[in-house]
This record gives structure tokens, C-alpha cells and sequence, in this order.
């Protein structure tokens, strides 16, 4: 019985989500996992925290959104506070899993957690970020546009968009201890103040994301007059 670790980073959706669905499709359970890198909770050597207030809460708001829905398809999230490239070989020899799956990032910092990992376990990526997947664009790496409005001319016209990929309709798992999320007040930071001048919450997960953009393209239409609102800065759309 393969069993694989899927660990979720900057994609905390199970609709769209190609690692997930290789994942599925190449092992007979996984187990779903979240690393709070705790590189981003503390000072840096310049003394700044990375992570402040506002991103926390946004983070822990998309990551009870994913729980919740994985647990709608018989699995659950698991959660662990440390370093990504520490915590994730422990849970591979916990779990006995064969290999990791996970979305490619494209940054200094993250690539190195790649290629440390990579090291000594089987690790496959995959693009979910990019609305172009980056083998379906109509050049080479080197010949990437260096102006945007050339490259997005030659995209529109001999690119597509590829489909969505649906969600899954079940996620198996091995026997996994159903835990409570992190909190602000755990990790030692104090929640954000409500300003009632605020016009848009930022809830965090997928729900909230895809209501936003119902709202946005489709149920009032603002995206039709972007040109005319985008420097005006005034209120949510």
C-alpha cells in the first residue's frame, strides 16, 4: 500500500490542485500536511518577523477552510510548527510514505527547502500557481518577453489556459489524529484590531477567495469598468 505525504505550501485548495491529483492518482493514501515554518514566526536577523498579524490570521483562516474540506472528503489536515525540511522527513518515517508531493515555488528560500529535501527523498512538484503553465507558453525560458504587454500579445494568441481539474471526490488516508488548528493566541501573537473603515474583511481559504471572485466577474460585473476604477483606490471593487 504506497502511501505519499502531500504537503500543502502556497496552495491551500483541493479544487485546481495538481499535486493533489497526482498524488491520488500514484499512491493508495495520503496524508495531507501543513509545516508552520517557524523561520516566518520569529525575528530574522535584522530583527523583523515576517509573518505579522495580519498574514497570520489570513494564514489560519485558509488553513481551518482546507481542514474543514478535507475532512469532507474523509481525510484531515495535519499541522506541525518547525522547519519544513525537518519536520517533513519525521513524518515520512512515521508514516512510512514513499514520497512528497507538493506545489513548485519559484524563490530563493523556497527553492533551497527543494533542494534540500530532494536530497534524500523522493519529491515531485508541481506548477499550480502560474495561470499559465509555464510548458504551455509559445517560448522557451530565454525568450521570455522582458515587456509584459509583448508577452501577454503572444500568450493570448498561441496559448491556452489549461482546464481546471476538478475536485476530488474522496481523499483516503491512513488513520490520522484529528487536531486542533494553531491559534493566534498559541503562537504568541495578538489578533489584529477590527477597523470599522475597513472595506473588505480579507477572509483567508478558498471559499471566501471564490466568493470574492463571483462577486467580482460575474455577480456585479466591476471587472467591466477595471480601466476606469483600478487608480481610484476607493472602497472593495
Amino acid at each position: 500500500m504506497a502511501t505519499a505525504l502531500l504537503w500543502f505550501r502556497n496552495d491551500l485548495r483541493l479544487y485546481d490542485n495538481p499535486a493533489l491529483q497526482a498524488a491520488l492518482q500514484e499512491n493508495t493514501q495520503i496524508v495531507p500536511v501543513y509545516i508552520l515554518d517557524e523561520r516566518y514566526l520569529t525575528e530574522d536577523r535584522w530583527g523583523i518577523v515576517r509573518t505579522g498579524p495580519f498574514r497570520l490570521q489570513f494564514l489560519l483562516e485558509s488553513l481551518a477552510d482546507l481542514k474543514e474540506h478535507l475532512e469532507e472528503k474523509g481525510s484531515t489536515l495535519l499541522v506541525r510548527k518547525g522547519i519544513p525540511e525537518t519536520e517533513l522527513p519525521k513524518l515520512v518515517a512515521e508514516y512510512n510514505a514513499n514520497a512528497i508531493y507538493a506545489s513548485k515555488e519559484y524563490t530563493h528560500e523556497e527553492i533551497k527547502m527543494e533542494e534540500a529535501l530532494a536530497e534524500d527523498h523522493s519529491l515531485y512538484l508541481y506548477h499550480s500557481s502560474p495561470l499559465m503553465h509555464p510548458d504551455d507558453v509559445p517560448f522557451d525560458t530565454q525568450g521570455v518577453p522582458d515587456v509584459y504587454t509583448q508577452f501577454r500579445k503572444k500568450v493570448e494568441k498561441y496559448a491556452e489556459v489549461r482546464e481546471a481539474i476538478p475536485t476530488p471526490e474522496a481523499i483516503p488516508s491512513p488513520v490520522l489524529t484529528r487536531t486542533a488548528l494553531p491559534t493566534m493566541e498559541g503562537l504568541g501573537v495578538t489578533p489584529p484590531p477590527r477597523d470599522e473603515r475597513g472595506v473588505m474583511p480579507f477572509k483567508g481559504g478558498a471559499v471566501a477567495g471564490d466568493d470574492r471572485l463571483d462577486h467580482y466577474l460575474w455577480n456585479s460585473d466591476r471587472v467591466a469598468t477595471y480601466k476606469e476604477t483600478r487608480n481610484g483606490l476607493i472602497g472593495a471593487d
